[in-house]
């Protein structure tokens, strides 16, 4: 088995542009990895998808199981059919008048659905809060208490009991933005470790998301400006960094990239960047460069190297909660 580190290695982190300088990890923007299924009112009847190998770049964990039931809550009585979707860069809902989902989630870090382990830090950036955007919620009017409210579960390394928040969700014909303060999933568990989440659920388990809707984004929020050259978002450069860079180079990163991590290569370990660099190729030969730096990583002062790598740009929203 691998060090926790060097699994932790192996997934990229997304940065999104918010507005400004500030900057928020992704953890799902929904572009990748399209479903499409169908349940009706029958409680031996499930669906469920599992999409593995996706882009970090969209999908943090690099894979997401969505599993789904049908619900038809009294006093409705009769037959009718459930969908969940995912197209178009969102996860949607929908249902015949008087239905809704009785289990409805998006899972991340779960391996017993065949889902990658993962080590999430939900706080890197300066994030107080995990923020979920909207395209929109529309209540099915056959229900006379017709409303939205999601379950959200955390898992972490340190606890064997979930940070639960059963967040209450506006109704808008417009997009919106739902922002979940980690100090309500602290609240419930008050020993929770942010800094390392291995398991994410969002949905509903009690059929109380009654009525249409469609999720844009899964993020956290951010309060501090992206340093040049740190690719795993700890709010550090360092050797932690290069890895990241090593990894995602060509495809995500460039030879600008590595001048910027170069540049910007913290404190006293400033000199042996600056050794490695006349002495070793760059980055042409980045596998030259790696065993250089194989030194430098065996150092125990050197911090463990988490999540890293870029995506797109989302558009901003309205913060309703």
């Amino acid at each position: 088995m691998l060090p926790p580190g060097a699994l932790i290695c192996s997934f990229f982190t997304i940065v999104t542009v918010i507005s400004g300088s500030l900057y928020a990890i992704t953890i799902d923007d929904f572009s990748e990895g399209n479903v499409s299924l169908v349940d009706t009112l029958d409680y031996r009847d499930r669906a469920a998808d599992l999409k593995t190998g996706l882009s970090p770049s969209h999908t943090l964990p690099t894979a997401r199981y969505i599993a789904f039931e049908a619900l038809n809550p009294s006093p409705y009585v009769g037959t009718g059919v459930a969908r969940s979707s995912l197209d178009n860069g969102s996860w949607r809902f929908s249902a015949d008048p008087g239905v809704t989902a009785a289990n409805l989630y998006s899972i991340y870090g779960e391996t017993r659905y065949g889902l990658p382990a993962m080590s999430l830090n939900l706080a890197a950036y300066g994030a107080t809060s995990l923020v979920i955007d909207f395209d929109y919620t529309i209540p099915d009017p056959t229900f006379t208490n017709s409303g939205f409210s999601l379950d959200i579960s955390l898992y972490s390394n340190n606890s064997g009991r979930s940070a639960y928040v059963y967040q209450a969700i506006p109704v808008s014909s417009t997009p919106f933005s739902v922002s979940v303060p980690f100090t309500k999933f602290i609240a419930s568990e008050p020993t929770f470790d942010l800094n390392h989440v291995t398991q994410m659920v969002i949905g509903t388990g009690n059929g109380n998301m009654r009525g249409a809707f469609a999720i844009s984004t899964v993020r956290t929020n951010s309060t501090s400006e992206l340093l040049p050259g740190d690719f795993n978002f700890d709010g550090r450069v360092d050797s932690a960094d290069y890895v990241a860079w090593r990894n995602g180079f060509p495809q995500n990163y460039s030879t600008g990239d590595y001048q910027a991590w170069r540049a910007n290569f913290d404190g006293h370990a400033a000199a042996t960047a600056s050794a490695i660099a006349a002495t070793v190729p760059e980055p042409a030969a980045p596998g030259l460069m790696s065993i250089v730096l194989f030194g430098l990583f065996a150092c125990p002062s050197r911090p463990a190297c988490r999540s890293s790598a870029p995506s797109r740009s989302s558009r901003p929203s309205t913060n309703l909660v």
